[in-house]
């Protein structure tokens, strides 16, 4: 009977102790594995990790430094939960990685795999070891957000431009080249191209323009008021900022349209005389008509004051005074030395059309070019910068955004060109006596203000009406393409609209 007591124990040995037989043979223990190679993780010795790792890749060791990389982690804190045994050969450990990064803190939950190889307990790594969001493949980088950005447009104190008012859309026209305020970027994680992380969301300061929002309401009024459509823009002359933009015109006619001046232009002509010796009172010739070179000028509605004063030619807006002194005293040249002390063929500080002044081909070419005809081409914008240079003694570029310094296509604007105390102590007088005793008299205009209206011929399309002025530190430019007559179309809008400030 002993005999078959030891069978019997030796069967029941086999039967209840064959995992301790295989415990004896294989090498190492999950819960020491899986803490050896959390403590190579945490001190970064990824060469170690590797050597406890079963087939890593060849670049195992160049993974793990590119992802630590992209992600700029600057500190890594490992929290490993208690080893999970599910089979005799094979385990895993659950894992917190919380790593540190420059927006902040990234954690994720993991799990360290590990079996049985070759009667040794190795880790099984796949690249979801480091991050969950890697179990597909692909690549983990950290970026910043602040695309897309834009904070919001405001007046000049602050409060935001409603979406109704006539400047909307002209701000991204003239501040397209000026960043959207002072943008604070966001951060993520993105696997490849897709978020799986957002620490914060882009943000951008408001960017507040050189609009004011009186100012503006009022020109929204008076435009709106207006039997034809028609575009106003207001000026400070002391800083050349923009501080009202109206327009029933659409196309950002203010800005981009491009417009004979006419007798708006007169102003320049009138600067250019002054500088070659005449005063308001000097003497000159106002004829219904005047032939010079091949073109007759004529006066609107058959003006004719025979002899007269520069003052009064230019109150009464006499075409064929300003037309034969800009070709017979004035020359080219000095009628083009006036346009471009006013802004004309210079760029200007905002994204806008570029007046022009060609160099006159003729003795036509320029009778009409002093009176704001022919080649000559200015939008509301340049007119309104001519009045607010008489304005303040200076011309500057206008400008939408403080601090402007380019253009939007990079070229350097021009610095405040002062113009000639004589050309101001003359201009003024006139542009006076244009709204108390010419042209725009009866527009209603308020006391105080200076300006010169404009009748433009555009052949097919009837004639642009045109006002320009200022009234103390505020200078204006009132157009109604196709209206008429500017001292009837375009000068009560400046009217209404100066009442109402």
């Amino acid at each position: 009977m002993r005999w078959l007591a030891i069978i019997l124990g030796t069967l029941l040995l086999a039967g209840t102790g064959g995992g301790l037989y295989l415990h004896l043979r294989v090498k190492g223990d999950p819960k020491e594995l899986a803490a050896s190679y959390f403590a190579y993780w945490q001190a970064g010795d990824f060469q170690a990790m590797r050597s406890l790792t079963a087939a890593p890749p060849a670049d195992f060791v160049e993974q793990h430094r590119a992802f630590g990389k992209a992600l700029q982690v600057s500190a890594l804190d490992l929290l490993p939960e208690p080893v999970v045994r599910p089979t005799e050969t094979e385990a895993r450990a659950d894992f917190t990685a919380e790593r540190t990064l420059p927006p902040g803190k990234w954690t994720v939950e993991a799990t360290l795999r590990m079996k049985v190889v070759d009667r040794r307990w190795r880790v099984v790594w796949t690249p979801a070891t480091l991050a969950p969001e890697l179990a597909n493949g692909g690549l983990l980088q950290l970026r910043e957000t602040s695309a897309g950005a834009v904070g919001a447009v405001t007046f000049a104190d602050g409060t935001e431009i409603p979406g109704t008012s006539g400047a909307r859309q002209y701000l991204d026209a003239l501040g397209g080249q000026y960043t959207s305020g002072e943008a604070k970027p966001g951060w993520g994680i993105f696997l490849d191209d897709t978020p799986v992380k957002v620490f914060s969301e882009a943000t951008a300061a408001a960017r507040p323009t050189t609009l004011e929002s009186g100012p503006q309401a009022a020109a929204d009024k008076a435009v709106a008021g207006a039997a034809k459509p028609a575009v106003l823009v207001a000026l400070k002359p002391s800083t050349g900022a923009i501080v009202a933009i109206a327009d029933r015109v659409g196309s950002r006619a203010a800005s981009h349209g491009v417009y004979p001046p006419g007798s708006t232009f007169k102003i320049v002509t009138a600067a250019a005389l002054i500088t070659s010796g005449l005063a308001p009172s000097s003497g000159v010739s106002c004829p219904a008509t005047v032939l010079l070179g091949e073109r007759t000028i004529p006066n609107h509605d058959g003006l004719a004051l025979g002899s007269t004063s520069l003052q009064t030619a230019f109150a009464k807006s006499c075409n064929t005074t300003f037309a034969s002194l800009g070709v017979n005293r004035a020359k080219a040249a000095g009628m083009t030395t006036a346009a471009e002390l006013f802004g004309f063929n210079k760029p200007f500080a905002v994204n806008a059309e570029r007046p022009g002044f060609p160099a006159p081909s003729g003795t036509a070419d320029l009778a009409e070019a002093s009176i704001g005809q022919g080649r000559v081409t200015a939008s509301p914008l340049n007119m309104a910068a001519v009045a607010a240079a008489v304005a303040s003694g200076t011309w500057r570029s206008p400008v939408m955004f403080p601090a402007a310094s380019y253009t939007a296509n990079g070229e350097a604007v021009p610095a405040p060109r002062p113009l000639p105390q004589a050309v101001l102590t003359a201009l003024r007088p006139m542009m006076a006596a244009v709204v108390a005793s010419g042209t725009a008299a009866s527009a209603g205009l308020p006391a105080g203000t200076f300006g010169k209206t404009g009748t433009a011929e555009t052949g097919s399309s009837g004639t642009h009406a045109w006002f320009i002025g200022y009234r103390a530190d505020l200078a204006f430019a009132v157009l109604v393409p196709g209206g008429g007559d500017g001292a009837t179309a375009a000068a009560p809008i400046a009217a209404a609209f100066l009442k109402s400030l």
